[in-house]
């Protein structure tokens, strides 16, 4: 910033240093000062200007340099009326254009010191301090740090500058207004069409919204000066698939899993992510194979963060489950106690960890992770189911081996009303083994009636075609 000011009557010259740095920009456009650091203007040169005015109301050089004193004591608004009334009083009074220049730029006002500083060469050409000043602002916007609504103004000031439509799509794109950051990289490239950086700017922007097409189009356009290409490509944001659009979040994992370092919106941790997405979906359709060679290579490919991550616990209770199924208690083991890390309120993972110790017959482990399962979930009726056959083995254990009969009576009460549990939930699609089970608690009983009730619905179940 130029360091002489303007010349003053009386061949005085008022010497101010760059204030672009002596105090914050507010939204409200007032100098943040506090009361030791705040500069005043001098009151007795106010008072001799103030008294030439009264004398004079159309002195125009007293209202300017009464707005000169007002400007170095850094009392903006008194120093923008007084250059305004100058300018009222003579519409080519180049210095005063200045004066609302110099005040505008202090708050970052670009466009209109733009505006001022031109006027003031137009009016005099020779005036180096508008020209300098010109130059410091380009420089200013050159560096960035601008914000949409200052852009705003310079757009309507020079609609001419690719640089400015450029900047404006930048923050759009931050701000993940994608639309409008394409509109805006578009202007800047039909005003300025080897304007390269554009091109990955609007690319990416395409890719956001879908246009896979228009984004590859861009890259290509990116990469061609450039001799080389960066390996980019759009792949699907899965953010932008509807919900239930399996499809789409298919063909993103794909491409992210055979280009990994696509542009467009991450998932997380990287191909670790992309491979447990695609095998989510794979169980889903029931490819299990698949499914479970995607969840291995996400294991494989993924931080310990993942602990953290739903997709990545749904992964590992899949697993789990089909391990189960396949009666390799030791591996599903494994997958639900590593789920745990990432997700202990889950009533599924308890119900399958209590099943496994259920099926190895250590009842107590057992009943303890039904029981969570059921804290979590008071309607997931197979835990019910497991609780009810653990209720009926101990009652049968207090029988037949304690001979505490009192022990074994409570304990097929209880196998009874989980079964009752069972049926109350899934009434319409209880499993026939309740009926079966809950039989041969009411045999324990000596409830034959209702024994032989629920074997005949055990047979009437089991017998449809």
């Amino acid at each position: 910033m130029p360091t002489q000011f303007f010349s003053r009557v009386f061949s005085k010259i008022i010497i101010f240093t760059a204030l672009l740095s002596a105090f914050s920009v507010h939204t409200n456009a007032q100098p943040d000062k506090t009361p030791e650091k705040a500069k005043v203007a001098d009151q007795r040169e106010i008072a001799e200007y103030t008294a030439a005015i009264k004398k004079s109301p159309e002195d125009v050089e007293a209202f300017y340099e009464r707005g000169l004193v007002y400007l170095h004591g850094e009392e903006y608004e008194s120093a923008m009326a007084d250059f305004d009334r100058a300018i009222s009083l003579n519409p080519k009074f180049d210095k005063a254009y200045s004066g609302r220049g110099y005040i505008y730029l202090q708050y970052k006002f670009y466009a209109e010191a733009i505006k001022e500083f031109n006027r003031a060469k137009e009016l005099s050409p020779a005036d180096s301090f508008a020209a300098d000043n010109l130059i410091y602002i380009y420089q200013e916007i050159k560096r960035g740090g601008l914000t949409i609504e200052q852009y705003d103004k310079l757009i309507q000031l020079e609609p001419n500058q690719a640089e400015y439509y450029f900047g404006r799509s930048k923050l759009h794109h931050k701000k993940e207004n994608f639309a409008k950051a394409i509109e805006d990289a578009s202007k800047a490239i039909e005003l300025k069409p080897d304007y390269t950086d554009v091109y990955i700017l609007r690319a990416d922007s395409y890719c956001k919204v879908g246009k896979r097409k228009e984004s590859a189009a861009d890259i290509a356009k990116y990469d061609q000066p450039k001799g080389k290409s960066i390996g980019a490509i759009c792949r699907i944001d899965i953010n932008i698939c509807a919900k239930d659009d399996d499809d789409c979040r298919m063909s993103a994992f794909n491409d992210g899993i055979s280009q990994p370092f696509a542009i467009g919106r991450g998932i997380g941790n990287g191909l670790g992510d992309y491979y447990v997405g695609r095998g989510i979906l794979y169980y889903k359709r029931n490819d299990f194979e698949r499914a479970f060679s995607d969840f291995k290579n996400a294991f494989d490919n993924s931080h310990q963060r993942i602990y953290e991550d739903e997709n990545y616990f749904k992964a590992r209770l899949y697993y789990g489950t089909f391990f189960l199924e396949k009666d390799k208690f030791d591996e599903a083991l494994v997958q639900f106690e590593a789920a745990l890390n990432g997700n202990k309120n889950s009533d599924e993972l308890y119900f399958g960890i209590g099943q496994v110790y259920l099926i190895r017959r250590n009842y107590e482990l057992a009943l303890n992770n039904f029981e969570k399962a059921l804290f979590l979930n008071p309607r997931l009726s197979k835990a019910y189911f497991g609780r009810g056959i653990i209720f009926y083995e101990n009652g049968r254990n207090y029988g037949e081996f304690e001979n505490d009969e009192v022990k074994a009576r409570e304990s097929y009460q209880n196998a009874v009303k989980d079964f009752d549990s069972v049926i109350e939930i899934d009434l319409r699609k209880t499993p026939p083994e309740v009926y079966l089970k809950r039989a041969k608690a009411y045999d324990k009983l000596g409830e034959q009636v209702k024994a032989d009730a629920d074997r005949t619905k055990y047979i009437e179940l089991t017998e449809k075609p």
